[in-house]
C-alpha cells in the first residue's frame, strides 16, 4: 500500500500536470469525459491531511496549502460552474490555470 504523502504527492502532481496530461489520464481511467474526476481523485487523499499533520508526516505550512486548494476546487462546483468541468475549460479556463499553479507550489511545498 502506498503510503498517504505519496499518494498526496500523486493527486498534486495530477492537478499541476498540463491538460493534455490530465485528459490522457482520464482517458486511460475509461472517464474522458469527467473533468470532475481530477478533483475526485485529489479528494480521496486530501481529507487525510489533518491526520497526516497530527501523524508529522506533513507540517502545518503544507496542510494549510492543500486546505486552500481544496477550497479553490470547492469553488469551481456546483451547477453555476458545470461549465468548468469539460476538457475546453481545462484547456482554457483561467480556474484551471490557477489550480495547475497553486497544485504545483503545494506539489513543491512537499518535495
Amino acid at each position: 500500500m502506498k503510503g498517504r504523502v505519496k499518494l498526496l504527492k500523486e493527486s498534486l502532481a495530477l492537478l499541476a500536470s498540463e491538460p493534455d496530461v490530465q485528459l490522457a489520464h482520464l482517458r486511460d481511467l475509461g472517464v474522458p469525459d469527467h473533468v470532475d474526476e481530477l478533483a475526485l481523485e485529489h479528494d480521496d487523499i486530501a481529507p487525510t491531511a489533518e491526520k497526516m499533520l497530527r501523524e508529522g508526516e506533513i507540517n502545518e505550512d503544507q496542510l494549510n496549502c492543500i486546505k486552500e486548494l481544496d477550497a479553490i476546487l470547492k469553488g469551481m462546483s456546483g451547477n453555476s460552474n458545470a461549465h468548468l468541468w469539460t476538457a475546453e475549460s481545462l484547456n482554457n479556463a483561467q480556474e484551471w490555470r490557477y489550480v495547475r499553479r497553486f497544485a504545483k507550489q503545494c506539489f513543491n511545498k512537499l518535495a
